[in-house]
């Protein structure tokens, strides 16, 4: 009996330092470039969690984005309509097989007064590749940014890696800001 309320303590304290995200406040933007331009927009979170230590310190965090929310916001009617849906295709994040990207922890240290130096795994079209980035996290906010080489994950449309000409060109990088609440 012992052993069961013992056991049954550690869950609950485990527990205790587990948050699930709240997708309605948080999201990512991104932000791309090509030859002559850029494009930047927004993408939601479909759930998430940051387990925190006894002192409040992010110990552990997983994130599933619903990539059918990415949207455009630089760009109005028609434009927006139609690079929205191109981003939905097999030229990018064929979103009809692959309707998540994952962000897993493997690691979280502490860099500063709230700053935190997260490694991890980034999935994205059932490709997984290693990531590092800084972040800021209060207890209640998560914030950062990162960059990721898109051709990683197979999206090779109009890439410099292809010899795409002039100015059909998409660079490579994407940059991602992120806020969770």
């Amino acid at each position: 009996m012992k052993f069961l309320i013992i056991g049954f303590c550690i869950i609950l304290s485990i527990l205790a330092f587990a948050g699930d995200i709240n997708t309605k406040k948080s999201f990512i933007k991104w932000h791309a470039t090509k030859v002559g331009g850029e494009h930047w927009g927004h993408i939601k979170f479909k759930d998430g969690n940051i387990q925190t230590n006894d002192k409040g310190e992010p110990i552990k965090a997983s994130f599933t984005v619903d990539m059918s929310t990415i949207d455009v916001r630089d760009l109005e009617g028609e434009w927006k309509e139609k690079l929205e849906n191109h981003l939905r295709t097999g030229d990018f994040f064929e979103i009809s097989k692959y309707p998540t990207a994952t962000m897993e922890t493997s690691n979280i240290k502490k860099i500063g007064d709230n700053k935190y130096r997260v490694k991890g795994n980034f999935k994205i079209k059932n490709k997984i590749q290693p990531i590092t980035f800084d972040m800021t996290y209060n207890g209640k906010l998560a914030s950062g940014s990162f960059s990721f080489d898109r051709t990683k994950f197979g999206i090779m449309y109009r890439s410099t890696l292809l010899g795409t000409l002039g100015d059909k060109v998409i660079h490579d990088k994407v940059d991602l800001e992120f806020k969770v609440q």
